[in-house]
């Protein structure tokens, strides 16, 4: 859902359209867009993502546990599952592949766009739920990483 939003940096007011898709942050100002990926810190301290726009623009923030869903772990934190429903593009990775958190394993097409789907964890792929073409639904079992 996208979202009106205004804010201040170097002392000018900008008001900009803003949505969320997985851990994308998708902006738009005077017609042009730019993609903002989240990239969760460590796991050990407090719960934060970073957002990055330029090297000289970033900020910290403290999710809300709606916000983490991206990750959407289950099964004692090994199986991944879609952020939302779309048609599954290209599985990136393989039975037996080794992964760490954060790399693109899938690639989902929704609403005319490609989103990529990063693991949740490091670790080995186990077991893959999906296939090319595959229409899938929200919260649907993607793969299982141990």
């Amino acid at each position: 859902m996208k979202r009106k939003v205004s804010f201040q940096y170097n002392g000018k007011l900008y008001t900009v359209n803003v949505e969320r898709i997985g851990n994308e942050i998708i902006i738009e100002h005077n017609g042009e867009v730019y993609k903002i990926n989240l990239i969760q810190e460590d796991q050990t301290q407090e719960k934060k993502e970073t957002i990055s726009v330029r090297s000289d623009l970033s900020t910290s923030l403290t999710p809300s546990e709606s916000a983490v869903a991206y990750s959407s772990e289950t099964d004692n934190n090994s199986i991944l599952l879609a952020p939302m429903t779309g048609i599954i593009n290209e599985i990136k990775i393989k039975i037996g592949s080794k992964v760490k958190r954060g790399d693109t394993v899938i690639v989902l097409e929704a609403m005319k766009m490609y989103i990529d789907i990063h693991a949740h964890k490091s670790g080995i792929v186990k077991e893959i739920f999906v296939t090319p073409g595959e229409n899938i639904s929200i919260n649907q079992k993607l793969l299982r990483i141990e």
